[in-house]
């Protein structure tokens, strides 16, 4: 057997998956009706055309994972973070989410943060993104 790397994924890989997906699905969550084609949502807090913050998001298989929340160093502390969050929880809710799933550094303000919003810890990552430790947050919707 040869194992190669392939630049993108061609049509006998779009097949094999086609094929393969629907009986792991079954075997794995015991349907194979699963929605794994994520949506993706950027959202952005804006006012008088200047940017303070952004949130970055996807939905997938019931799970809405927030990978990016930034909020400029001059409006800290002002509720914009807190309201690109439930917007966040909104939108996820709508379209079906049972969860919302992110990451943070183990050591940042933003983990005190997530807290406040009702986030549990769920895990941690030890020796991660540039070496830092992370800590899993997650937070049930409904």
């Amino acid at each position: 057997m040869k194992i190669s790397i392939v630049r993108r994924k061609t049509i006998a890989i779009e097949e094999f998956e086609g094929t393969e997906w629907p009986i792991a699905d079954v075997e794995h969550y015991g349907r194979d009706d699963v929605e794994f084609k994520a949506k993706h949502y950027f959202l952005k807090a804006e006012q008088d055309g200047t940017i303070w913050g952004i949130l970055q998001m996807k939905i997938r298989a019931g799970v809405c994972t927030v990978s990016d929340v930034l909020v400029s160093h001059e409006k800290r502390g002002q509720g914009i973070g807190k309201k690109l969050m439930h917007e966040a929880e909104k939108i996820a809710t709508k379209q079906g989410a049972h969860k919302i799933f992110l990451i943070t550094g183990r050591d940042w303000k933003a983990a005190d943060f997530y807290k406040s919003l009702g986030y549990k810890v769920t895990g941690e990552r030890q020796n991660d993104l540039a070496h830092a430790d992370f800590i899993e947050f997650a937070k049930f919707l409904g």
